[in-house]
Formats: structure tokens, C-alpha cells, sequence
């Protein structure tokens, strides 16, 4: 799968702005996307938990992936 570069940046971004916590954020940012009929803004969200778990791994950070 590819992941566009603004999907990489948000995730940058967000695992700056909330460290260990930012998996959990994004998830619960999907959740909301989600509950309120978006389904693109919660593919969105995902595709940045996933680059979040990219990120990591390729700079050896654990991650903090809620399932």
C-alpha cells in the first residue's frame, strides 16, 4: 500500500504533538469520523495510524497500537 505524503506529515505531526499517545488520538479521531457518517475522514485517520506504525518502525520506536 502506498500512503500519500500529507497522510506521512499528519502522522509526523500528530506523533510530535502527542508522543506515544498519538495512535490512541488517531483512532479516536477515526471513531468520531466514523460515528458521524464519514467514512472517508475515518479511512483518512487509519491511513495515518498506519504511516504512524510505519514511522516507527523504521526509527525502531515501539508503537502504541490499541488493537
Amino acid at each position: 500500500m502506498t500512503i500519500d505524503a500529507d497522510i506521512y506529515r499528519s502522522a509526523h505531526l500528530l506523533r510530535r504533538d502527542h508522543g506515544a499517545e498519538a495512535h490512541n488520538v488517531a483512532l479516536r479521531r477515526a471513531n468520531d469520523q466514523r460515528d458521524r457518517g464519514s467514512l472517508q475522514g475515518a479511512t483518512i485517520w487509519h491511513l495515518i495510524q498506519l504511516a504512524l506504525a510505519e514511522i516507527e518502525a523504521a526509527d525502531g520506536t515501539p508503537n502504541n497500537l490499541s488493537n
